[in-house]
Protein backbone atom coordinates (compact mmCIF):
# COMPACT_ATOMS: atom_id res chain seq x y z
CA UNK A 1 0.00 0.00 0.00
CA UNK A 2 2.61 2.51 1.02
CA UNK A 3 4.87 1.31 -2.39
CA UNK A 4 1.68 2.54 -4.64
CA UNK A 5 1.42 5.77 -2.50
CA UNK A 6 4.64 6.98 -2.12
CA UNK A 7 7.58 7.60 -4.45
CA UNK A 8 10.24 4.95 -3.77
CA UNK A 9 14.21 5.24 -4.23
CA UNK A 10 16.44 2.34 -4.82
CA UNK A 11 18.64 0.31 -2.75
CA UNK A 12 21.69 -1.52 -3.68
CA UNK A 13 20.81 -4.32 -5.81
CA UNK A 14 22.66 -7.59 -5.68
CA UNK A 15 22.31 -10.10 -8.12
CA UNK A 16 23.51 -13.44 -8.52
CA UNK A 17 23.87 -14.66 -11.96
CA UNK A 18 20.51 -14.11 -14.15
CA UNK A 19 17.21 -14.37 -12.59
CA UNK A 20 14.99 -16.91 -13.95
CA UNK A 21 11.72 -15.61 -14.39
CA UNK A 22 10.60 -13.32 -16.26
CA UNK A 23 7.11 -14.13 -16.05
CA UNK A 24 4.22 -11.34 -15.64
CA UNK A 25 1.58 -14.11 -14.38
CA UNK A 26 3.65 -13.18 -10.94
CA UNK A 27 4.04 -9.65 -11.16
CA UNK A 28 1.63 -8.63 -8.16
CA UNK A 29 3.73 -10.74 -5.65
CA UNK A 30 6.67 -9.73 -7.42
CA UNK A 31 5.52 -6.06 -6.55
CA UNK A 32 4.48 -7.09 -2.95
CA UNK A 33 7.77 -8.14 -2.32
CA UNK A 34 10.12 -5.48 -3.25
CA UNK A 35 8.58 -3.60 -0.55
CA UNK A 36 10.67 -5.86 1.83
CA UNK A 37 13.57 -6.95 -0.40
CA UNK A 38 15.61 -3.50 1.02
CA UNK A 39 18.95 -2.67 2.53
CA UNK A 40 20.59 -5.69 4.30
CA UNK A 41 17.82 -7.77 3.11
CA UNK A 42 19.41 -7.48 -0.29
CA UNK A 43 22.81 -9.04 0.95
CA UNK A 44 20.95 -11.98 2.96
CA UNK A 45 19.44 -13.07 -0.03
CA UNK A 46 22.75 -12.61 -2.16
CA UNK A 47 24.59 -14.63 0.34
CA UNK A 48 21.86 -17.41 0.13
CA UNK A 49 21.96 -17.63 -3.47
CA UNK A 50 25.83 -16.87 -4.62
CA UNK A 51 27.80 -17.30 -1.06
CA UNK A 52 30.77 -15.36 0.18
CA UNK A 53 31.88 -14.21 -2.52
CA UNK A 54 32.62 -10.53 -1.57
CA UNK A 55 34.96 -8.88 1.69
CA UNK A 56 31.79 -6.77 2.24
CA UNK A 57 29.59 -10.30 2.47
CA UNK A 58 31.48 -10.96 5.78
CA UNK A 59 29.70 -8.37 7.31
CA UNK A 60 26.50 -10.95 7.52
CA UNK A 61 26.53 -14.06 9.80
CA UNK A 62 25.73 -17.10 7.92
CA UNK A 63 22.68 -18.45 10.11
CA UNK A 64 19.89 -16.61 8.22
CA UNK A 65 21.48 -16.67 4.55
CA UNK A 66 21.81 -20.81 5.44
CA UNK A 67 18.03 -21.08 6.27
CA UNK A 68 17.43 -19.23 2.86
CA UNK A 69 19.91 -21.51 1.04
CA UNK A 70 18.43 -24.66 2.58
CA UNK A 71 14.76 -23.09 1.90
CA UNK A 72 15.68 -22.58 -1.71
CA UNK A 73 16.75 -26.20 -2.46
CA UNK A 74 13.74 -27.89 -0.49
CA UNK A 75 11.53 -25.48 -2.54
CA UNK A 76 9.56 -27.71 -5.34
CA UNK A 77 11.28 -27.21 -9.26
CA UNK A 78 8.01 -25.86 -10.00
CA UNK A 79 7.53 -23.01 -7.77
CA UNK A 80 11.28 -22.19 -8.38
CA UNK A 81 10.71 -21.61 -11.70
CA UNK A 82 7.44 -19.83 -11.62
CA UNK A 83 8.67 -17.35 -9.00
CA UNK A 84 12.44 -17.47 -9.49
CA UNK A 85 15.50 -17.44 -6.71
CA UNK A 86 15.07 -14.09 -5.69
CA UNK A 87 11.15 -14.70 -4.80
CA UNK A 88 11.56 -17.79 -3.60
CA UNK A 89 14.16 -17.00 -1.05
CA UNK A 90 12.43 -13.53 -0.36
CA UNK A 91 8.81 -15.88 0.87
CA UNK A 92 11.09 -18.47 2.20
CA UNK A 93 12.62 -15.71 4.29
CA UNK A 94 9.25 -13.45 5.48
CA UNK A 95 8.06 -17.07 6.71
CA UNK A 96 11.01 -17.77 8.85
CA UNK A 97 11.32 -14.41 9.92
CA UNK A 98 7.41 -14.05 11.00
CA UNK A 99 7.23 -17.41 12.50
CA UNK A 100 10.39 -16.47 14.59
CA UNK A 101 8.71 -12.95 15.70
CA UNK A 102 5.78 -14.96 16.83
CA UNK A 103 8.07 -17.68 18.72
CA UNK A 104 10.05 -14.80 20.33
CA UNK A 105 7.12 -13.24 21.57
CA UNK A 106 6.03 -16.25 23.46
CA UNK A 107 9.09 -17.13 24.85
CA UNK A 108 9.03 -13.08 25.71
CA UNK A 109 5.83 -13.54 27.36
CA UNK A 110 6.83 -17.27 29.47
CA UNK A 111 9.99 -15.46 30.90
CA UNK A 112 8.55 -11.99 32.02
CA UNK A 113 5.86 -14.14 33.71
CA UNK A 114 8.88 -15.66 35.71
CA UNK A 115 10.86 -12.31 36.20
CA UNK A 116 8.02 -10.10 37.27
CA UNK A 117 5.51 -12.19 38.64
CA UNK A 118 2.34 -9.75 37.90
CA UNK A 119 0.09 -10.71 35.35
CA UNK A 120 -0.93 -7.55 34.48
CA UNK A 121 2.57 -6.46 34.28
CA UNK A 122 3.15 -9.19 31.87
CA UNK A 123 0.52 -9.03 29.60
CA UNK A 124 1.47 -4.89 29.27
CA UNK A 125 5.04 -5.74 28.72
CA UNK A 126 4.58 -8.37 25.65
CA UNK A 127 2.20 -6.41 24.18
CA UNK A 128 4.79 -3.72 23.95
CA UNK A 129 7.19 -6.27 22.41
CA UNK A 130 5.25 -7.14 20.35
CA UNK A 131 4.37 -3.47 18.74
CA UNK A 132 8.17 -2.65 19.27
CA UNK A 133 9.50 0.36 17.45
CA UNK A 134 11.67 -2.02 15.08
CA UNK A 135 8.13 -4.03 14.35
CA UNK A 136 9.05 -3.38 10.62
CA UNK A 137 12.57 -5.51 10.96
CA UNK A 138 10.75 -8.05 12.65
CA UNK A 139 8.27 -8.40 9.59
CA UNK A 140 10.88 -8.57 6.56
CA UNK A 141 14.44 -10.94 6.26
CA UNK A 142 16.43 -9.25 8.78
CA UNK A 143 18.04 -11.01 11.86
CA UNK A 144 15.83 -8.96 14.40
CA UNK A 145 13.27 -11.86 14.90
CA UNK A 146 15.36 -14.42 14.66
CA UNK A 147 18.16 -13.57 17.31
CA UNK A 148 15.11 -12.54 19.20
CA UNK A 149 13.82 -15.93 19.75
CA UNK A 150 17.04 -17.84 20.61
CA UNK A 151 18.12 -15.01 23.06
CA UNK A 152 14.48 -15.10 24.77
CA UNK A 153 14.53 -18.90 24.74
CA UNK A 154 17.85 -19.07 25.74
CA UNK A 155 17.29 -16.50 29.35
CA UNK A 156 14.30 -18.97 29.78
CA UNK A 157 16.02 -22.10 29.67
CA UNK A 158 19.10 -20.41 31.95
CA UNK A 159 17.07 -18.26 34.22
CA UNK A 160 13.46 -20.32 34.51
CA UNK A 161 14.32 -24.23 33.84
CA UNK A 162 18.18 -24.00 34.95
CA UNK A 163 19.62 -26.44 31.52
CA UNK A 164 22.61 -24.64 31.35
CA UNK A 165 23.93 -26.69 28.37
CA UNK A 166 20.43 -25.70 26.04
CA UNK A 167 20.75 -22.23 27.57
CA UNK A 168 24.16 -22.83 25.48
CA UNK A 169 23.09 -23.86 22.72
CA UNK A 170 20.47 -21.62 22.12
CA UNK A 171 23.31 -18.30 22.61
CA UNK A 172 25.24 -20.06 20.13
CA UNK A 173 22.69 -19.72 17.89
CA UNK A 174 22.34 -16.12 18.50
CA UNK A 175 26.00 -15.49 17.98
CA UNK A 176 25.73 -17.05 14.43
CA UNK A 177 22.69 -14.90 13.91
CA UNK A 178 24.47 -11.91 14.84
CA UNK A 179 28.28 -10.96 16.32
CA UNK A 180 26.85 -9.06 19.11
CA UNK A 181 25.63 -12.94 20.63
CA UNK A 182 29.23 -13.68 22.13
CA UNK A 183 27.93 -11.23 25.09
CA UNK A 184 25.27 -13.64 25.87
CA UNK A 185 28.68 -15.30 27.46
CA UNK A 186 28.35 -12.89 30.00
CA UNK A 187 25.17 -14.05 31.47
CA UNK A 188 26.66 -17.99 32.63
CA UNK A 189 29.71 -15.61 34.32
CA UNK A 190 26.97 -13.76 36.24
CA UNK A 191 24.63 -16.75 36.85
CA UNK A 192 27.80 -18.44 38.54
CA UNK A 193 29.63 -15.98 40.66
CA UNK A 194 26.20 -14.38 41.99
CA UNK A 195 23.63 -16.91 42.05
CA UNK A 196 23.33 -19.18 45.42
CA UNK A 197 25.52 -22.43 44.95
CA UNK A 198 24.51 -25.43 46.66
CA UNK A 199 25.73 -26.18 49.89
CA UNK A 200 26.20 -29.71 50.17
CA UNK A 201 29.79 -30.04 48.37
CA UNK A 202 32.78 -28.24 49.24
CA UNK A 203 34.00 -25.18 48.09
CA UNK A 204 36.92 -26.39 45.61
CA UNK A 205 34.03 -29.16 44.43
CA UNK A 206 31.70 -26.02 43.36
CA UNK A 207 34.41 -24.07 41.76
CA UNK A 208 35.71 -26.54 39.92
CA UNK A 209 32.33 -27.54 38.86
CA UNK A 210 31.12 -23.77 38.22
CA UNK A 211 34.19 -23.12 36.45
CA UNK A 212 33.79 -26.05 34.12
CA UNK A 213 30.48 -24.90 33.45
CA UNK A 214 31.11 -21.89 32.62
CA UNK A 215 34.05 -22.16 30.21
CA UNK A 216 32.43 -24.58 28.36
CA UNK A 217 29.31 -22.48 27.47
CA UNK A 218 31.50 -19.65 27.13
CA UNK A 219 32.95 -21.63 24.35
CA UNK A 220 29.96 -22.23 23.19
CA UNK A 221 29.00 -18.56 22.75
CA UNK A 222 31.89 -17.85 20.79
CA UNK A 223 32.22 -20.85 18.34
CA UNK A 224 30.51 -19.31 16.11
CA UNK A 225 31.93 -16.18 16.01
CA UNK A 226 36.01 -17.88 15.83
CA UNK A 227 34.36 -20.53 13.10
CA UNK A 228 33.47 -17.38 11.01
CA UNK A 229 36.55 -15.37 11.02
CA UNK A 230 38.47 -18.91 10.19
CA UNK A 231 36.33 -18.98 6.84
CA UNK A 232 36.89 -15.52 6.06
CA UNK A 233 40.98 -15.57 6.62
CA UNK A 234 40.90 -18.72 4.93
CA UNK A 235 38.61 -17.42 2.09
CA UNK A 236 40.42 -14.29 1.73
CA UNK A 237 43.95 -14.20 2.55
CA UNK A 238 45.03 -18.00 1.75
CA UNK A 239 46.55 -18.91 -1.70
CA UNK A 240 45.61 -14.60 -2.29
CA UNK A 241 47.44 -12.27 -4.03
CA UNK A 242 48.01 -9.63 -3.71
CA UNK A 243 47.10 -10.27 -0.02
CA UNK A 244 44.76 -7.91 1.51
CA UNK A 245 46.10 -5.41 4.03
CA UNK A 246 43.84 -6.58 7.52
CA UNK A 247 45.24 -10.49 6.60
CA UNK A 248 48.96 -9.40 7.91
CA UNK A 249 47.43 -7.65 10.92
CA UNK A 250 48.72 -9.35 14.00
CA UNK A 251 45.02 -10.25 15.21
CA UNK A 252 43.45 -10.75 11.48
CA UNK A 253 39.73 -10.02 11.98
CA UNK A 254 37.67 -9.71 9.26
CA UNK A 255 34.48 -9.05 10.67
CA UNK A 256 36.32 -5.82 11.99
CA UNK A 257 38.00 -5.08 9.19
CA UNK A 258 34.28 -4.60 7.03
CA UNK A 259 32.66 -2.41 9.57
CA UNK A 260 35.31 -0.24 9.69
CA UNK A 261 35.91 -0.30 5.74
CA UNK A 262 32.16 -0.48 4.61
CA UNK A 263 30.19 0.57 7.48
CA UNK A 264 31.95 3.35 8.93
CA UNK A 265 31.89 1.69 12.49
CA UNK A 266 34.82 3.10 14.67
CA UNK A 267 35.25 5.04 18.13
CA UNK A 268 33.16 8.51 17.41
CA UNK A 269 33.09 7.74 13.40
CA UNK A 270 29.20 8.62 13.16
CA UNK A 271 29.82 11.62 15.30
CA UNK A 272 29.42 14.06 12.41
CA UNK A 273 27.37 17.16 12.18
CA UNK A 274 25.54 15.94 8.51
CA UNK A 275 24.57 12.88 11.17
CA UNK A 276 22.62 14.80 13.24
CA UNK A 277 19.41 13.77 12.28
CA UNK A 278 20.15 9.88 12.54
CA UNK A 279 21.06 11.13 16.36
CA UNK A 280 17.44 12.50 17.07
CA UNK A 281 16.02 9.01 14.95
CA UNK A 282 17.95 7.14 17.81
CA UNK A 283 17.72 9.74 20.55
CA UNK A 284 13.96 8.57 22.04
CA UNK A 285 15.85 4.53 22.58
CA UNK A 286 18.96 5.45 23.59
CA UNK A 287 17.44 7.88 26.34
CA UNK A 288 14.98 5.57 27.70
CA UNK A 289 17.70 2.80 27.46
CA UNK A 290 20.16 4.79 29.72
CA UNK A 291 17.80 6.18 32.05
CA UNK A 292 16.29 2.74 33.04
CA UNK A 293 19.93 1.10 32.99
CA UNK A 294 20.80 4.30 35.75
CA UNK A 295 17.47 3.86 37.39
CA UNK A 296 18.11 0.07 38.14
CA UNK A 297 22.15 0.11 38.36
CA UNK A 298 22.16 2.76 40.36
CA UNK A 299 19.71 0.72 43.05
CA UNK A 300 21.40 -2.28 43.04
CA UNK A 301 24.99 -1.79 42.81
CA UNK A 302 25.43 -2.70 46.23
CA UNK A 303 23.70 -5.29 46.38
CA UNK A 304 25.56 -6.67 42.99
CA UNK A 305 28.89 -6.25 44.34
CA UNK A 306 27.99 -7.50 48.33
CA UNK A 307 27.16 -10.36 46.62
CA UNK A 308 29.81 -10.91 44.15
CA UNK A 309 32.42 -10.33 47.20
CA UNK A 310 30.64 -12.40 50.12
CA UNK A 311 32.38 -15.47 50.50
CA UNK A 312 31.37 -16.69 53.51
CA UNK A 313 27.82 -15.43 53.84
CA UNK A 314 27.18 -15.62 50.04
CA UNK A 315 23.73 -17.50 50.18
CA UNK A 316 22.27 -15.21 53.03
CA UNK A 317 23.39 -11.95 50.69
CA UNK A 318 22.06 -13.43 47.55
CA UNK A 319 18.66 -14.16 49.49
CA UNK A 320 17.94 -10.40 50.43
CA UNK A 321 18.19 -9.27 46.80
CA UNK A 322 15.73 -11.47 45.21
CA UNK A 323 15.75 -12.91 41.52
CA UNK A 324 13.13 -11.83 40.16
CA UNK A 325 11.05 -8.41 39.83
CA UNK A 326 11.63 -5.62 37.90
CA UNK A 327 14.93 -4.43 40.39
CA UNK A 328 15.68 -8.41 40.61
CA UNK A 329 19.13 -10.13 40.04
CA UNK A 330 17.83 -11.51 36.50
CA UNK A 331 16.24 -8.43 35.69
CA UNK A 332 20.11 -6.30 36.68
CA UNK A 333 22.12 -8.44 34.81
CA UNK A 334 19.88 -7.93 31.76
CA UNK A 335 20.15 -3.78 32.25
CA UNK A 336 23.49 -4.27 32.82
CA UNK A 337 23.79 -5.92 29.35
CA UNK A 338 21.50 -3.11 27.75
CA UNK A 339 23.29 -0.31 29.55
CA UNK A 340 26.44 -2.07 27.50
CA UNK A 341 24.76 -2.21 24.12
CA UNK A 342 23.42 1.01 24.26
CA UNK A 343 26.89 2.93 24.76
CA UNK A 344 28.35 0.62 22.28
CA UNK A 345 26.14 1.64 19.91
CA UNK A 346 26.10 5.31 20.55
CA UNK A 347 29.98 5.69 20.63
CA UNK A 348 31.24 2.57 17.60
CA UNK A 349 28.22 2.30 15.23
CA UNK A 350 26.13 4.08 13.17
CA UNK A 351 23.37 5.27 15.76
CA UNK A 352 20.28 5.05 13.60
CA UNK A 353 20.39 1.16 14.03
CA UNK A 354 19.91 1.45 17.93
CA UNK A 355 16.19 1.00 17.14
CA UNK A 356 16.38 -2.80 16.01
CA UNK A 357 19.88 -3.18 18.04
CA UNK A 358 18.39 -2.77 21.25
CA UNK A 359 14.51 -3.83 20.24
CA UNK A 360 15.42 -7.67 22.00
CA UNK A 361 16.48 -6.48 24.82
CA UNK A 362 13.69 -7.40 28.05
CA UNK A 363 14.19 -4.64 30.54
CA UNK A 364 13.13 -1.92 27.83
CA UNK A 365 9.61 -3.76 27.53
CA UNK A 366 9.34 -4.48 31.63
CA UNK A 367 10.22 -0.75 32.65
CA UNK A 368 7.96 0.49 30.09
CA UNK A 369 4.85 -1.62 31.27
CA UNK A 370 5.58 -0.28 34.89
CA UNK A 371 5.82 3.10 34.02
CA UNK A 372 2.84 3.26 31.94
CA UNK A 373 0.45 1.56 34.46
CA UNK A 374 1.66 4.47 36.74
CA UNK A 375 0.93 7.33 34.85
CA UNK A 376 -1.60 7.71 32.25
CA UNK A 377 0.34 10.52 30.56
CA UNK A 378 3.78 8.35 30.06
CA UNK A 379 1.04 5.57 28.49
CA UNK A 380 0.30 8.02 26.19
CA UNK A 381 3.72 8.93 25.15
CA UNK A 382 5.13 5.54 25.37
CA UNK A 383 2.16 4.19 23.15
CA UNK A 384 2.58 7.64 20.53
CA UNK A 385 6.18 6.78 20.23
CA UNK A 386 5.42 3.32 19.09
CA UNK A 387 2.34 3.86 16.72
CA UNK A 388 4.71 6.22 15.03
CA UNK A 389 7.94 4.62 14.72
CA UNK A 390 5.56 1.86 13.04
CA UNK A 391 3.82 3.86 11.23
CA UNK A 392 7.74 6.00 9.58
CA UNK A 393 9.30 2.51 9.27
CA UNK A 394 6.73 0.56 7.15
CA UNK A 395 6.29 3.94 4.77
CA UNK A 396 9.82 4.62 4.57
CA UNK A 397 11.36 1.13 4.80
CA UNK A 398 9.26 -0.45 2.09
CA UNK A 399 9.95 2.60 -0.57
CA UNK A 400 13.98 2.29 0.34
CA UNK A 401 13.93 5.29 2.20
CA UNK A 402 17.15 5.19 4.96
CA UNK A 403 15.29 4.28 8.65
CA UNK A 404 17.20 2.77 11.28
Amino acid sequence: MFRNHVPTTSTEQLVCGREDTEDGTNGMLQRILEGFAQWDTQHFLYIAQCGYTHEQNHAFFPFLPGLLHLSIQITPASVHAWLGSQATAMLWGLVLCNSAFVGSAVFFYRLTKHVLANEQLVRCATLLYCFNPASIFCSAVYTESLYALFFFAGLFQLYVKDRWWLAAILFFHCTAIRSNGILCAGYFWYTVLIEVQPTQRSLSTRILSGATRVIACTMACFLPFLAFEAFGYHQQCVGVDPLPNWCASRIPLLYGYVQKTYWENGLLAFWQLKQIPNFILAGPILFFSFYISWRCISKRWRHFWRALLSFRNHEMTVKGWSATGLYGRISFCMTVHLAFLSGFCLLFMNVQVATRFLAASPPLYWFAAHMSQQSCRIRKIIWGYLYTYIALGSLLFTNAYPWT
